[in-house]
């Protein structure tokens, strides 16, 4: 028997993060045959590890080989990150229980291993509708289609006309010599030619579409914000947007912006380098009334901008102005949530401080919107410039993009560490607080990662750290050979399997259903193939939609953990008092036999034979099965 597990309610109990006000139990093991005394349970604030509070534990039973069983109960009031680790004396010596690096389970040492985290979130936290068991859907609206055939190039970029071509990857050099992607190539996706595509989306079980930058900008991926209150007008018009949002609640979708608040372009309408608009920029004059938008070190040529790139300055939040103008009274917010839209993704939502942060959240809600930020670690533990976020604790956002998920279903399937893999993922199972849990965003791709079947079998890269020479080699490599496209395939399915039925919201990348493939930016960046689809994947994709969106409102209730899990075999639970959902997939290359104790229902299977009770899953085989408990 374990000395202590968190993932184990014997041991913890409730699981996972609490509302404020809940009482908790704790219990450890103790891990001698012989009595140990002073049994202490060591409370601290996440990161404070030096000043904990000591919680005095009382001999509970004994276990049936006669070990002692120590308990405490405490009750959170405090909303907060806490750590917690246990000590005990034993023959005048003090020792710890901690946990690994890699593991929920306790050891003894002498002072070394890691705290044990536990979420107390305000018991007020609710999530809207909107996020409980949705199918999201992630658009490059430039990439993604195009229905209006006739535009007038704008000044600055190039209007394409070969839908499908390789999106520019080679640099241009600069005026001052240096190299740069400019990103200026478009293809006329528009807002259009969305809305002519809701079927499809209605048909793949999509209920919120989430639309990267569709204001006005010369770069095609949008992050280059130039005006926050026009769409693009290679995109449309703000009538446009609007006509989306009505059509897309039509039929039950949502629609969700991204919300890109930390920097500009610096061809801005505020900024404005460039001169290209007629407004008095920032860059121009310190007599601009965006000038304290802005942070320069010394005006106008030197200032502070996103990672170092100068064509992204970084606005100023502490600024009233920029705060007025963008969470204020008739501000971008509000003008965006009158033209229909539901809610936002905020871009590097590390970068704004909570002051900034917590009233842009207050408003949207109050607009009521949902808010999904951009966080690529454990949301509940994650540190920007020294502070830890609070992001998930009520008064902020909603929920996260997903990246551990990601990292971690991909790295599984691809090279079978089931330890990690089930560590990875748990821990943001118990991190997470119920409703940020039930609404993240789960993906095998996003427009920042390399496609998932590039990611399973494409080349590897990673030797060449010349940036150029990488992106021509990502060139001549783009394409996967048919036999690596197929199984590339398989593992896609089985990575979708997971996403689908873990915590959280599955989110499809644009193409992705269709067999589209790529590295890196701008290489995950393709038009999507509409004469060119693989039917059979598409085929998949729109059925597990259809069992997901049967289940959404069993699964927001259902308890997540891992059944079973072996370098090749990995099956998760999704359980309920009486009844339990088993997905399972085989990543290997021989059979894998596991046993059912209950009565199912086989909901979906691929290259799986059962018998009885007993299941024979076949390589890069799965299935989801429902199975029913006696009471």
């Amino acid at each position: 028997m374990s000395i202590y597990n968190s993932l184990d309610r014997f041991f913890k109990e409730p699981f996972g993060a609490i509302p404020n006000g809940t009482s908790c139990t704790f219990r450890i093991v103790s891990p001698h045959s012989c009595d140990i005394h002073n049994v202490t349970l060591l409370l601290c604030k996440w990161l404070d590890w030096n000043n904990p509070v000591a919680f005095a534990m009382s001999l509970d039973k004994l276990t049936d080989d006669g070990r002692q069983v120590f308990s405490t109960v405490i009750e959170f009031s405090e909303i907060g990150v806490f750590g917690y680790c246990f000590s005990y004396d034993l023959q005048g010596t003090t020792y710890y229980i901690k946990r690994s690096s890699d593991s929920m389970e306790g050891y003894t040492s002498h002072g070394d291993g890691y705290h044990w985290e536990l979420t107390c979130y305000s018991d007020t936290f609710k999530t809207p509708y909107a996020l409980q068991g949705s199918i999201f859907y992630q658009i490059f609206p430039d990439r993604f289609s195009r229905a209006i055939s006739e535009k007038s190039q704008l000044a600055g970029t190039v209007l394409r006309d070969d839908w499908g071509g390789m999106p520019v990857y080679l640099p241009t050099q600069m005026p001052d010599g240096t190299l740069r992607v400019e990103n200026n190539d478009f293809f006329g996706g528009d807002l259009q030619g969305i809305i002519e595509k809701l079927p499809y989306l209605k048909d793949l079980g999509v209920k919120v579409l989430y639309l990267m930058p569709i204001v006005e900008t010369k770069e095609s991926h949008g992050y280059t914000t130039s005006d926050y209150m026009h769409v693009n007008p290679y995109l449309g018009s703000n009538e446009d947007l609007r006509s989306l949002c009505t059509q897309a609640h039509a039929i039950g979708m949502y629609i969700m912006l991204d919300g890109v608040f930390n920097h500009t372009g610096s061809n801005s309408v505020y900024f404005n380098k460039d001169g290209a608009y007629p407004s008095l920029g920032a860059y121009q004059s310190r007599e601009s009334p965006y000038y304290d938008w802005y942070v320069f070190i010394h005006h106008p040529d030197e200032y502070l901008s996103w990672w170092g790139f100068p064509t992204l300055p970084t606005t100023n939040k502490e600024s009233q102005s920029f705060r007025d103008f963008i969470f204020g009274d008739g501000g971008v917010i509000e003008s965006w949530f009158k033209l229909g839209i539901d809610g936002i993704r905020l871009d590097v939502v590390d970068e704004l401080p909570d002051s900034f942060l917590t009233p842009l959240c207050k408003k949207i809600r109050s607009l009521g919107g949902f808010i999904i930020g951009e966080v690529w670690e454990n949301a509940v533990t994650k540190v920007a410039y020294g502070v830890l976020r609070r992001y998930l604790l009520g008064d902020q956002i909603d929920g996260v993009m997903n990246y551990t998920f990601h990292g971690a279903i991909i790295s599984y399937l691809k090279y079978g560490d089931a330890t990690s893999f089930a560590y990875r993922v748990m821990e943001i199972v118990e991190s997470y607080p119920k409703p940020a849990l039930n609404s993240q965003m789960n993906f095998a791709s996003t427009h920042d990662t390399v496609r998932s079947l590039t990611a399973f079998l494409g080349t590897d890269l990673s030797y060449e750290s010349d940036w150029v020479c990488r992106r021509k080699l990502a060139a001549q490599f783009d394409k996967l050979s048919p036999e690596a496209y197929e199984k590339a395939k398989k593992m896609l399915k089985l990575a979708w399997l997971f996403l689908s039925f873990a915590p959280g919201n599955p989110c499809i990348y644009y193409g992705d259903e269709v067999g589209v493939h790529g590295y890196f930016d701008p290489f995950n960046r393709k038009c999507f193939p509409w004469d060119d689809m693989d039917e059979e994947l598409l085929s998949f994709f729109q059925e597990i939609g259809r069992i997901r969106n049967s289940l959404s409102y069993w699964l927001s209730k259902s308890h997540f953990s891992f059944a079973f899990a072996n370098s090749n075999l990995c099956i998760v639970s999704q359980a309920l008092r009486f009844s339990e959902l088993l997905v399972g997939f085989n990543r290997g290359e021989c059979e894998e036999t596991f046993a059912i104790s209950n009565t199912h229902e086989i909901l979906w299977a691929d290259n799986c034979m059962f018998y009885g009770n007993m299941i024979v899953v076949g390589p890069l085989g799965g299935f989801v099965l429902k199975s029913y408990m006696m009471a």
